[in-house]
């Protein structure tokens, strides 16, 4: 038998096992595929590049392609240490480094050429549908399923140079392990003894930190609040080790319960490391896939409803002595712009500069009466200062704060999401603007007519970004296109979050079999019955499974609430999230079963 021959039966021989990694492969390749032929899609350049989310899209390729990266990486190396006693036994039997590398080129080759060839064309297949998809969330006019050679070299480029990379880091692994560790690489076992120490100031840094999350929000610590989420995220690694042994020593104390278990148990200890690192890594991967498609699927949901409180009128301009409005009818409140000093936890900040309306204009406009000095938020969510605010040299005392939306949001060129009402309007000091709502409900086509309209009337060719009127029909708009391409990109970044997590507990199932084979052949001989050793190893694989995702659910839904947590409906957003959950735990329990039955057949 010759070495062609050797390589030809070896690669048929695993060719089961090439199966996962073929999956992953092509799988990246139509994901770098189809989100590189949008980037180069006329009608995207056209409606997106003048505006940031174009650049969302290009880091959304940028993301893909750095995490295809770490998978292919994280991959490629689990398979080499399962074949290590392969790989030691070609080298006992004569074959040299070299020989391997080149048996490992092919093997690569292969898989990489195939999988190169199914993604592409699967992207070309399936091109049409995710363009669809794209469209009913962003809403781009004009948009179709477009072929050019940019998508296709940008794909095969990113590819390539990861499965390169990747093959250079096999390449140095094979060289620098040993023989011996090289037999043994996928028998041998991380044991490692815990440290109750650690576990215990982890938990106490974990809750302390979770404290100091919503202090630093609101009191506008930056660096605490890196601090603290930078905590949250790195002491679970070590809770979780502690945990394992807390759990067990607390069930010693219940002989009957701990006997039940005691092999699962003294396994887990024995391997502390091994599934200390595979559970953290998974709760990682499943906490921020939970963020990403949870905070993506509320904005989307609610984009009607946060366009509906941040835009109460229909249209709304500014006018001034120097730019003329329209002839149509409308309601109108005059304002100044002033430079008002706030006190926060006894301190001074800087000036901001906020409107000032006088108390009589207020309330003709919105047709209520209020008790002055009366500051108004246009924004729900924004933490109101209460202590004095310092206006010229006047210090206005017992401030009422009302939130509730005067004027659209999106008119930041005068900063009207907070207005200050005063009864004198004397005390105007430099120029007046004056506020217009139009009663009637103006569609996008009467919108931008009222623009054409304005700049006529004003002699321009582009009104001056700080008189730009707005129309709600035409921010929904936007604002769906800005959620929709949010949510889009954040269901494949989560998406990839998941296969993350699916690639690292598949790949730790898959490393331990052979161990897992001796260890059960070991169990027998000791008298251990095929029910039992079922019972082992489901439960082994539900603590691999479904401790990281609580976990992952409890710090995940922990961040959510912070994010919503200054939102009226509150509880709203939590059940959309629940709704997203559910999913997630639908995949997770599917994927469980079937590791189950995959582990089982094996052992």
């Amino acid at each position: 038998m010759n070495f062609q021959s050797i390589m030809k039966k070896n690669m048929l021989f695993h060719a089961r096992k090439y199966v996962s990694i073929y999956f992953v492969y092509a799988l990246i390749v139509m994901l770098l595929f189809l989100f590189a032929s949008l980037l180069y899609n006329q009608a995207v350049i056209t409606a997106l590049e003048p505006t940031p989310f174009y650049q969302n899209l290009q880091l959304a390729l940028v993301m893909i392609a750095a995490f295809s990266a770490i998978f292919i990486t994280y991959a490629t190396i689990s398979f080499l240490k399962y074949r290590g006693q392969e790989f030691g036994t070609y080298i006992t039997l004569g074959m040299t480094s070299k020989q391997l590398l080149r048996l490992l080129s092919f093997e690569q080759a292969i898989i990489t050429g195939i999988s190169l060839i199914t993604g592409l064309l699967s992207g070309i297949v399936l091109g049409k549908l995710f363009y669809l998809g794209f469209q009913q969330f962003v809403r781009i006019p004009k948009l179709t399923f477009q072929l050019n050679v940019q998508s296709f070299g940008i794909t095969i480029a990113i590819f390539l140079t990861i499965i390169i990379v990747t093959f250079f880091l096999s390449a140095i692994y094979i060289k620098r392990v040993s023989l011996v560790q090289l037999i043994r690489a996928k028998m041998l076992k991380d044991t490692t003894k815990g440290s109750y120490l650690l576990g215990l100031t982890s938990i106490i840094l974990f809750i302390a930190s979770l404290w100091a999350i919503p202090y630093a929000m609101e009191n506008r610590q930056e660096i605490l609040l890196k601090i603290a989420i930078a905590f949250t995220l790195i002491t679970p690694y070590f809770i979780i080790g502690a945990g394992i042994l807390v759990v067990k020593r607390l069930l010693e104390k219940f002989p009957s319960v701990y006997q039940r278990h005691v092999l699962t148990l003294s396994n887990v200890t024995h391997r502390l490391r091994a599934f200390q690192t595979t559970l953290y890594l998974v709760m990682i991967m499943l906490g921020g896939s939970i963020v990403f498609i949870g905070l993506a699927y509320t904005l989307y949901a609610t984009t009607e409803e946060i366009n509906d409180l941040s835009n109460p009128y229909s249209y709304m301009y500014i006018t001034s002595d120097e730019w003329q409005g329209l002839d149509e009818q409308s309601e109108t409140f005059d304002f100044v712009m002033q430079s008002l000093t706030r006190q926060f936890n006894g301190e001074w900040r800087s000036p901001e500069q906020i409107a000032v309306v006088s108390k009589e204009q207020y309330e003709k406009y919105m047709q209520e009466s209020i008790s002055t000095p009366a500051l108004i938020t246009n924004e729900a969510n924004r933490e109101p200062f209460i202590t004095p605010i310092m206006w010229g040299d006047k210090e206005l005392k017992d401030v009422q704060y009302i939130s509730r939306s005067v004027t659209n949001l999106t008119l930041f060129g005068f900063n009207l999401t907070q207005i200050l009402v005063v009864d004198d309007p004397s005390l105007y000091q430099g120029e007046v603007f004056t506020a217009h709502k139009l009663k009637q409900n103006v569609s996008k086509a009467e919108a931008q007519a009222f623009e054409e309209n304005l700049k006529e009337k004003n002699k321009v060719d582009e009104i001056p970004w700080q008189y730009a009127p707005i129309s709600k029909e035409m921010e929904l708009e936007t604002d769906f296109q800005r959620t929709g391409l949010t949510l889009f990109i954040s269901s494949f970044v989560g998406i990839l979050f998941v296969l993350a997590s699916g690639i690292i507990l598949f790949y730790k199932v898959l490393t331990d079999l052979p161990a897992q084979k001796e260890y059960m052949q070991s169990l027998e001989r000791i008298g251990l019955r095929t029910k039992e050793k079922k019972k082992l190893i489901r439960n082994e694989l539900r603590i691999l499974f479904f401790t990281p995702f609580f976990l992952s659910v409890a710090i995940g839904s922990y961040y959510f609430y912070l994010l919503f947590s200054s939102f009226p409906n509150i509880w709203d957003y939590m059940e959309r999230l629940g709704v997203v959950l559910v999913v997630f735990f639908v995949v997770q329990f599917g994927f469980y079963c079937w590791s189950r039955g995959r582990c089982e057949g094996e052992v």
